[in-house]
Order: C-alpha cells, then sequence, then structure tokens
C-alpha cells in the first residue's frame, strides 16, 4: 500500500467502525487509511524535541472499544488511547497501576472493561472510573508472561490470551461470584519462641496443634505465636487473612503476606483466637479456625490462693477483735479491782477515823478520872492491897500513864 512508507514493520492490522485501516509500526507509531474517502494520517506517540519525535515504542495491537476510542498495547510505552478526535491521546503506565509498560494485547469484555496482556501479568482496567486490578502467578496463571498477538474474545464472552506457557481462557462474568473462603488451618504454635510438639516435656499439646482446638498454659507460657495456613493452592502467596484474640481485642487485624501473629504478656484468663482466609474473589464468606485458649494464673493469684488470703484477713480481724474485746474487759476489770480496792480504802479509813473519834470520846472522861485516882493512890501508898488494885485497874485499861 502506497499510503503506508515503504520497509515499514507491521505488527497489527484493524479497520475500525469508520472504515479507517490501522497499522502499528515498529519506530513509527499508527498509520490509518480510509480506502472510501481516502483520509489518511500517521499517529506519532514519542515525545516531541525540537520538531523531531524521539522515544517511540512499537506498537503490537490495536483496538477499537465500544466507544469508538482506539487504544494502542505498545513495547515499552505502556497503553495509549486515541480520542476520537485523532488529534489527542493519553497515555497508561505503570505509574497508572500496569505491571509493565510492555504490553501485548488488548480485549474488551462484555462490561466494558479492558483485559491488557502485559510482559508481567493481566490488567484489568475500567475505563470510565481508571480503575485497575491486575492478576498474576500468584492469582492463579500459569505465567505472568504473556505473547505478541495472543488474544481473542468469544461470542459468549469468554476471553483467551496466549503465554510463553499455554493458552489462558476465562470468562470475566464468572470472576465476580463469591467463593467460600479456603478452609484454615492452624500448623504451628511456640511458646517462648520455641516449638511445642506434643506429648513432650512442658508442652500444652496432647496432639498435633492440627488437630488441636484447646490449649492450656501456665502463667509462665504467656507469651506465645500461632502459625496458621489456607488450602488455597490456586493464589497461595496472595491469599490475605484475617484475625482476632477474643478477650484482648475484638476488632480484626489484616494480614497481606504474614501468616503468623505473636502474643505477648498476655494475662491469666480465657481467650478464643480466630482467623479466617479471604477467597480468591475478595470475600469473607466460609468458616473461621477458632482456638480456645486458658491460661493460668500463678498461684498466689488463683482461686485458692485468694479464698486462703480472705480467710487470713477474716481470721486477722476475728482476732483483732477478740483481743481488743479482751484488752477492754481486762481494762474494766482492773478498774474494777481498783475502784474496790478504793472504796475498801475509804471504808477502812472511815471506820479509823470512827474508832479513833471513838477512842477520843471515850478518852477524855477517862482523863478527868485519872486526876482524882492519881491523888487517891499516894493516899494509899501505906496500904498495900487497896494500891495493888487500883494498879490491876490500870493495867486493865490501856493508855493510862505509869
Amino acid at each position: 500500500m502506497s499510503q503506508i512508507p515503504f520497509n515499514v514493520y507491521t505488527f497489527d492490522i484493524k479497520e475500525d467502525s469508520q472504515g479507517n485501516i490501522w497499522t502499528g509500526s515498529v519506530s513509527q507509531g499508527a498509520f490509518f487509511y480510509n480506502p472510501k474517502t481516502g483520509k489518511q494520517g500517521n499517529i506519532r506517540f514519542g515525545n516531541k524535541v525540537k520538531d523531531k519525535i524521539i522515544d517511540e515504542f512499537a506498537v503490537y495491537n490495536i483496538m477499537e472499544d465500544s466507544d469508538h476510542n482506539m487504544w494502542f498495547a505498545t513495547n515499552g510505552g505502556g497503553l495509549i488511547r486515541l480520542n476520537k478526535d485523532h488529534q489527542s491521546f493519553k497515555r497508561f503506565t505503570v505509574k497508572d497501576g500496569l505491571l509493565s509498560n510492555v504490553v501485548f494485547s488488548i480485549l474488551e469484555d462484555q462490561s466494558n472493561r479492558l483485559w491488557i496482556s502485559s510482559l508481567k501479568g493481566l490488567v484489568c482496567m475500567d475505563k470510565k472510573t481508571g480503575k485497575i486490578c491486575v492478576y498474576t502467578r500468584s492469582n492463579g496463571l500459569i505465567t505472568d508472561q504473556f505473547n505478541y498477538s495472543s488474544a481473542h474474545k468469544d461470542v459468549d464472552g469468554t476471553l483467551y490470551f496466549g503465554s510463553v506457557k499455554g493458552l489462558i481462557s476465562f470468562n470475566p462474568s464468572e470472576l465476580g461470584q463469591k467463593l467460600v473462603s479456603p478452609p484454615t488451618y492452624i500448623t504451628g504454635f511456640r511458646v517462648n519462641s520455641k516449638e511445642m510438639v506434643a506429648n513432650e516435656a512442658n508442652s500444652p499439646l496432647k496432639r498435633s496443634i492440627l488437630y488441636t482446638d484447646t490449649i492450656v498454659l501456665s502463667y509462665n507460657q504467656n507469651n506465645f505465636s500461632i502459625e496458621f495456613a489456607a488450602l488455597n493452592y490456586a493464589s497461595p502467596d496472595v491469599t490475605r487473612y484475617k484475625f482476632r484474640m477474643a478477650g484482648l481485642d475484638n476488632s480484626w487485624t489484616y494480614l497481606n503476606t504474614n501468616r503468623d501473629v505473636y502474643f505477648t504478656d498476655l494475662a491469666p484468663g480465657n481467650y478464643t483466637f480466630v482467623v479466617q482466609a479471604e477467597s480468591n474473589t475478595g470475600n469473607w464468606i466460609g468458616k473461621e479456625k477458632h482456638l480456645f485458649i486458658k491460661i493460668h494464673p500463678p498461684f498466689w493469684k488463683s482461686n485458692l490462693a485468694y479464698l486462703v488470703y480472705v480467710l487470713l484477713l477474716a481470721a486477722t480481724f476475728y482476732f483483732s477483735i477478740r483481743y481488743y474485746r479482751n484488752y477492754l474487759e481486762r481494762k474494766n476489770h482492773n478498774r474494777l479491782v481498783l475502784f474496790e480496792h478504793e472504796k475498801e480504802k475509804e471504808i477502812y479509813q472511815a471506820k479509823i477515823e470512827f474508832f479513833t473519834n471513838i477512842a477520843h470520846e471515850i478518852q477524855t472522861p477517862l482523863t478527868l478520872i485519872m486526876g482524882p485516882i492519881k491523888w487517891v493512890v499516894k493516899k494509899v501508898e501505906n496500904q498495900p492491897d487497896i494500891k495493888k488494885a487500883l494498879f490491876w485497874q490500870r493495867e486493865m485499861r490501856t493508855g493510862w500513864p505509869n
């Protein structure tokens, strides 16, 4: 064709809805020609510097979408959308979410989304929002590297892409179905950084952790880690997980790659570890794996210890009350004894005073009698019998002078 320069190597040829024939070249962009109108042109996608086009990329594939925009897959220039006026275009590269700037083929599904094969995987792009989803070997592809001019859309909507390891086919309408999450298993349990093996010394496991749903730990085994995995053979490398430890934090924690979780210095109590894997379609419908964990408190914090503490406290309180009561009784008794002693002393003193007063009252008339008696004694000096009788009477009465 004279409309295409001689020696221009062509990768792809497409006819659009307007009857234009498009060809993709190696180093001169894309050419178009309309046999009916004779209109022709050359669209260059490189950078223009001083009226010279540089950084031109080979055009591997050309596609017209349902909105009649032209799309070009380039070798190093990413994905290019040519607007309807054929005067402006927009480039999509790795900066916009593509896996690679080497793009091989473009197909549009029945939902008007673009599927782009590249050097590093498959890309799905929503034309309206610009949202991009990527698919690689981690998502189940047999390879990340696709091939030139190897794409086809069937009448039922199934898309076919050729790769360096074979043919990949799928129907995009089926990708939206919500699949059940793959089963999740707990595959490892470590205490203080040591792997626990069933029936070993100081091991809380009585059987393999795969078949264990309850673990009982002592107070000094409260630093442990749990390893888990999902039986997802299609995309194990990108399987996401979520977990929570009921009794510690009821909110979910999401993990993209790590399959180990660590817990340190957990307080004695009851906990339930819950983990679940995400399905390949991005939902969390399915069974959760539960592991019940009980951490015993140390003896001095056990229920029996608290019972002993209560009993000791009660005994201390009882004996304190009893001692205080005995103290008050002794104190009151001593006060009573002292009071009785004081009363006896007062009574005794009253008696002494009484008898002293009586003696004084008696002694006074005797004194009055003593004078005449002494005079009589002097008069009877010559009468021994009378004198003797008088002295005998004196000795019978105390207090008399000699």
